[in-house]
């Protein structure tokens, strides 16, 4: 979702006149970079304006968020969002330096991506329910990564400990990116995603399961 921050001015000029800012709240080279880049570029040509795409990651993605929240309300400065910022972190911190629904103003519905469950190849699954009978055998001996804590990822995976009754750990990175890295090098066994590019792009990992519709 793209969000910017509440606008509590009118804007008296033709709009856009300088450089519009997409701020994204994970590393660059995962799946809100490959997301927001095609139309950054796409928009720059189409207002013949600089479209910037600032990665700020970190804070379970509220140190972007905070980061547009507190930028100028002119319009300037836009969020792609994902749940995480704007209704997970909500329930999971005490404390935040924003309200979503008051210091933000949805603009459109960006995408949406089915969640997959990736593996390396060295792990001999490849399905949930092999992962779920090795998991079994080897209580806390396998980690899950996802691209940070209170992200859906890290739900699901929490979701399929409790309702599989395995234990995993918890292995929570600054987005998709590292952690993609990181199970090709076989430092996490599994990862939760949701980006179908990343099958293409690292193809030394194996899907072992997609939750769609269909």
């Amino acid at each position: 979702m793209a969000a910017s921050g509440l606008a509590g001015m009118a804007i008296a000029q033709p709009y856009p006149a300088k450089a519009i800012r997409f701020v994204i709240t994970y590393p660059i080279g995962g799946g809100s970079d490959f997301t927001v880049r095609p139309i950054a570029q796409k928009l720059s040509e189409r207002w013949s304006q600089p479209v910037i795409v600032d990665s700020r990651p970190g804070g379970s993605a509220m140190i972007g968020t905070d980061y547009v929240v507190r930028s100028p309300p002119d319009g300037y400065t836009v969020l792609l969002s994902a749940s995480s910022e704007v209704s997970m972190n909500v329930v999971l911190f005490k404390k935040m330096p924003y309200d979503p629904v008051r210091d933000l103003q949805p603009v459109t519905l960006v995408g949406t991506t089915p969640p997959i469950l990736l593996a390396h190849p060295s792990l001999p699954v490849k399905s949930v329910k092999e992962l779920v009978a090795l998991a079994r055998a080897k209580p806390g001996a396998l980690s899950y990564a996802s691209i940070g804590t209170g992200t859906p990822q890290h739900f699901a995976g929490e979701l399929m400990k409790t309702t599989f009754r395995i234990d995993m750990v918890h292995v929570p990175y600054k987005g998709a990116a590292p952690a993609l890295i990181d199970v090709i090098g076989s430092s996490a066994e599994a990862l939760g995603n949701r980006q179908k590019t990343d099958i293409e792009k690292y193809r030394k990992i194996a899907a072992a399961a997609g939750i769609t519709p269909e």
